[in-house]
């Protein structure tokens, strides 16, 4: 038994040196394994002590200013960033890297965009020209790449969108700079929908023209200034090709709007246009 003991104190006495050889083994730039993985672990946490942090200064401090969501979240993600940058910082100096070894670091990260930390990178960029810029903010009704729906977070990588479905769709960042967005949600909140509408050619136009404004201005959702409107877009055949042009102020509502009309202006047109002898 004590030569059993001997020989496995010994084994972990040789394994322990092992492991300290190779903690403490030099790399590039008089950086150590030891250093360098205390480092990338102070680094992995800055993130997680973003997070915590932006969490508390909306609630104990931005909560309580006259700002607005959005602009609380800007400011929020300004201090995620900061607290981010430190830990970035903190973790190469515990690594050893020096300012003259920025070039090793160069190479590396182009090693890393190779392996795809481009996109990451993209998006982390994409999301600070988003918070400066303002062109989307929390609240905004937007459509980018056939999503529509509402803006609930914009974070580091992501942007979180409610659809009309009510599904969370998480879009890219990047996405936000390179697509076309269509942002509902204008300073004046107010948008034009179209809805078509076809008549007989021997109908009387103007009769017809002045029920479907009056048919607008009853819904709710339509505003009265700028006014309804009806335009004549073609003639096909017996057929007048007509578009009700109605103005409203609730963008996320407007799929809703355009139904309610269609149904309503069906309802109106078979009152007002009677029906031929042969039921057609």
């Amino acid at each position: 038994a004590p030569w059993t003991l001997t020989v496995a104190a010994g084994a972990a006495s040789s394994m322990y040196a092992a492991w300290l050889r190779f903690w403490h083994a030099e790399l590039a730039g008089g950086m150590t394994v030891g250093s360098l993985a205390y480092g990338i672990l102070v680094f992995a946490a800055s993130f997680w002590v973003a997070a915590l942090a932006r969490r508390l200064f909306v609630e104990r401090v931005l909560s309580k200013t006259p700002m607005d969501e959005s602009t609380r979240a800007t400011f929020s993600s300004i201090a995620g960033y900061i607290i981010i940058i430190i830990g970035f910082i903190t973790g190469l100096n515990i690594a050893g890297s020096s300012l003259s070894n920025l070039a090793l670091l160069a190479g590396a990260v182009t090693v890393g965009i190779g392996f795809g930390l481009q996109n990451v990178i993209n998006n982390f960029v994409s999301s600070l020209l988003i918070h400066f810029s303002r062109s989307i903010r929390i609240g905004d009704y937007i459509e980018v790449g056939g999503t529509r729906g509402t803006v609930q977070e914009i974070g580091l990588r992501n942007t979180m969108v409610r659809n009309d479905d009510g599904v969370t769709v998480l879009i890219p960042n990047g996405s936000f700079v390179t697509a076309n967005i269509i942002n509902w949600t204008s300073p004046q909140r107010r948008i034009r929908l179209h809805v078509p509408v076809s008549i007989p050619r021997s109908a009387d136009l103007a009769a017809i023209s002045d029920i479907l404004i009056q048919t607008a201005r009853k819904h709710p959702s339509i505003v009265s200034n700028p006014p309804p409107a009806v335009e004549l877009r073609s003639v096909a055949g017996d057929r007048l090709n007509l578009e009700l042009l109605a103005w409203t102020d609730k963008p996320p509502a407007m799929a809703a709007t355009v139904g309610e009309l269609n149904l309503a202006v069906d309802e109106v047109l078979q009152q007002a246009i009677p029906k031929p002898p042969n039921g057609h």
